[in-house]
C-alpha cells in the first residue's frame, strides 16, 4: 500500500497507538511559533504577513484542522478500545446465605433444618486472540446449621474448596481465524488509519485555500491601487478639461463626460476597497481562531503575485504522482480492506461451530476450614475435564444473506476506487491545462496592458497637440484600466492554478515542506 501524508510541519507531540500490530503515529499540531509566545493570536504591531507564515498560521489555528484533530484522537482511542478486549476481567464475589428447609411429610412441618452458608469465589478470565476463552478461579465455601426436630436437632459443619481451576474452549472451525472481536479490533484500526488520513486532507486542503485566499487578497490589493492611479488619471482629466473649456478649446459636454469618468472611478474605487476587505476577511477565518483580534488589521502582504516560472507541467509525470501520492486513493484502499474484513468474518459465520473444551483443578472438603489446606497442598483430589462441542444452525439462509450484503458491500468499495482513480486522473488532466493555459493568459494580459499603456501615453500628447478630445483619453484610459485589471487577476489565477495543481499531483504538503508521519 501506498505511503501517505500527515502533516507534521513543527510538530508537538507525538502519540503512538500502544499495539505493536498498529503502525501508525498520530499527532497534534503544535506550531510554536512567535505569535503563541506573545499569547496573542492576531500579528504583532507593524508585522507583514508571507504566504509561508500564513499556512503555519494555519495549520496551528484553523478551526477546520482542529475538528479533524480531535477526530483523529477520537479514532485513536475506539482503536485502542477495541484491543482492550483482550484485558483480563477479574471477579470477586461473596455470599451469605441463610436456609430454612421443612422436615420430610409426617414430621414437624417448620425449622427442621436450618443452614447457614458463606461462599467466596475470586477468578482471572477473558479472551485471545485465537478466538479462546479461558478462566481460572478459586472457590471456598461454609456451611453449618441444626437438623431434626426437638431434643434430636443436631449441629453440623462442612467446608469445601475448589483451587486453580482452569477452564478454556478453543474454535477449531468457525471463530478461528476471525471473530467478532478480532473484527472490531481490525475495523477499529482501519477507521484509525482513516482519521488520520482525513486530518491529512483537512491539512491539504486548508494549505491550498490559504495559497488561493493569498494570491486572491494580493490581486485585490493590486487592484485597488490601479483603480486608484485609475481616479486620479480621471481627475487629472477632468481639470485638463475644465482648463481647456475655460480658454474655451473644449466643449461643455466633454468637462461632463470627464466629471462621468470620476464618478465611475471613484464607484468603481470603493467596489475594490470592499472585494479587498472581502479577501482578506477569507484569509484571516483560515488563519486565525480569534477573528476579532484581526478585524481591524489591514493586511500587509509580504509576498506578491510573481510572474509566471518553472517548466511546463506534464500530463504523465504529473499523473504518475498522483497515482503515488494522492490520500484520497490511500483511503479508499483501506476502505476496500475494511469490506473485505467484514466478508471474511460473514463467510466464516457459514462453517460449523466445532471446539475443544478442558479444564483441570483440585478439590477439598472438611468439616472445618483448616482442614482444608493440607489436602489442597497435597493435591490428593485433582480433577481433570476434556470435551468436543460441535453446533450447527438448521438453516443458514441469514448468514448467506449477511455475506451478499457484505460482498455487495466491497463491490461498491471496489466501485468507488476505480471512480476516485478516475476522478483523480480528470482533476489532474484539468490542472495541467490550467497551469499552461494561465501561463499563456498572463502572458496575453501582460502584452494587452502593455499596448493599452502605449496607446493611452500616446493619446495623451495628441490631445495636448489639440488632435484629440479629452473623451478619446477617457477611452483609452478604460482600456488600460481593464487591461491592468486582467493582468492581475491572470496571475492571481496562475498562482492558484499552480496550488492547484499541487494538490492534485498530492504534492502541497511535501512542497511546503510538512514532514510525514503515517506508516499504513
Amino acid at each position: 500500500m501506498r505511503r501517505a501524508f500527515v502533516p507534521g510541519l513543527l510538530r508537538g507531540r507525538v502519540r503512538e497507538a500502544d499495539s505493536g500490530r498498529v503502525r501508525q503515529k498520530l499527532f497534534i499540531f503544535g506550531l510554536w511559533i512567535g505569535l503563541a509566545a506573545a499569547g496573542s493570536s492576531g500579528l504583532l504591531a507593524g508585522e507583514a504577513l508571507g504566504l509561508r507564515s500564513a499556512i503555519e498560521r494555519a495549520l496551528a489555528r484553523n478551526f477546520d484542522l482542529a475538528v479533524a484533530r480531535e477526530a483523529g484522537d477520537a479514532g485513536r482511542d475506539r482503536s485502542l478500545a477495541a484491543e482492550a478486549a483482550y484485558v483480563p476481567v477479574v471477579s470477586v464475589s461473596f455470599n451469605h446465605t441463610d436456609t430454612d428447609s421443612p422436615a420430610a411429610e409426617g414430621a414437624t412441618p417448620k425449622g427442621e433444618t436450618e443452614a447457614r452458608e458463606n461462599a467466596f469465589t475470586t477468578a482471572v478470565g477473558g479472551i485471545l486472540p485465537t478466538g479462546a476463552t479461558y478462566s481460572l478461579s478459586v472457590s471456598v465455601s461454609e456451611t453449618n446449621g441444626t437438623r431434626g426436630a426437638g431434643t434430636s436437632r443436631t449441629d453440623f459443619d462442612s467446608a469445601s474448596a475448589t483451587l486453580g481451576a482452569f477452564t478454556f474452549t478453543q474454535p477449531l472451525w468457525r471463530d478461528r481465524e476471525i471473530d467478532a472481536t478480532r473484527l472490531n479490533i481490525r475495523q477499529r484500526r482501519a477507521d484509525a488509519r482513516i482519521s488520520v488520513l482525513d486530518l491529512t486532507l483537512q491539512a491539504i486542503e486548508t494549505v491550498t485555500a490559504v495559497e488561493r485566499a493569498y494570491h486572491a487578497l494580493a490581486a485585490a490589493r493590486e487592484i485597488v491601487n490601479v483603480r486608484t492611479a485609475a481616479l486620479a488619471l480621471a481627475e487629472q482629466s477632468l481639470g485638463d478639461a475644465e482648463a481647456r473649456r475655460a480658454v474655451g478649446t473644449q466643449t461643455r459636454l466633454d468637462e461632463q463626460q470627464a466629471r462621468a469618468e470620476v464618478a465611475t472611478n471613484h464607484a468603481d474605487l470603493l467596489a475594490a476597497r470592499q472585494s479587498r476587505r472581502e479577501r482578506e476577511n477569507e484569509l484571516k477565518l483560515l488563519v486565525s481562531d480569534d477573528y476579532a483580534a484581526w478585524r481591524e488589521v489591514e493586511l500587509e502582504l509580504v509576498d506578491g503575485l510573481a510572474a509566471p516560472g518553472g517548466p511546463e507541467p506534464d500530463y504523465a509525470a504529473s499523473l504518475a504522482r498522483a497515482r503515488a501520492g494522492r490520500v484520497e486513493l490511500t483511503r479508499s484502499e483501506i476502505g476496500v480492506e475494511r469490506a473485505g474484513l467484514e466478508v471474511a468474518y460473514r463467510r466464516d459465520r457459514l462453517k460449523p461451530a466445532l471446539g475443544v473444551t478442558g479444564g483441570f483443578g483440585y478439590r477439598a472438603a472438611d468439616r472445618e476450614l483448616t482442614g482444608l489446606w493440607s489436602d489442597l497442598r497435597g493435591g490428593e483430589y485433582p480433577f481433570y475435564e476434556a470435551g468436543v462441542t460441535l453446533s450447527f444452525p438448521w438453516s443458514r439462509s441469514g448468514e448467506r444473506a449477511e455475506l451478499r450484503a457484505a460482498r455487495a458491500e466491497e463491490r461498491q468499495a471496489r466501485l468507488r476506487l476505480a471512480q476516485r482513480e478516475q476522478a483523480i486522473d480528470a482533476e489532474v488532466d484539468d490542472a495541467v491545462a490550467a497551469v499552461a493555459s494561465g501561463r499563456l493568459r498572463v502572458e496575453a494580459t501582460a502584452a494587452a496592458r502593455a499596448y493599452a499603456e502605449a496607446a493611452l501615453a500616446a493619446d495623451r500628447e495628441r490631445v495636448a497637440a489639440g488632435a484629440l478630445t479629452g473623451y478619446d483619453v477617457l477611452l483609452r484610459q478604460r482600456d488600460f484600466v481593464s487591461a491592468r485589471a486582467d493582468e492581475v487577476t491572470a496571475l492571481a489565477d496562475y498562482q492558484s492554478a499552480r496550488a492547484e495543481l499541487r494538490r492534485a499531483e498530492g504534492g502541497t504538503l511535501a512542497h511546503w515542506g510538512i514532514e510525514t508521519l503515517f506508516t499504513p
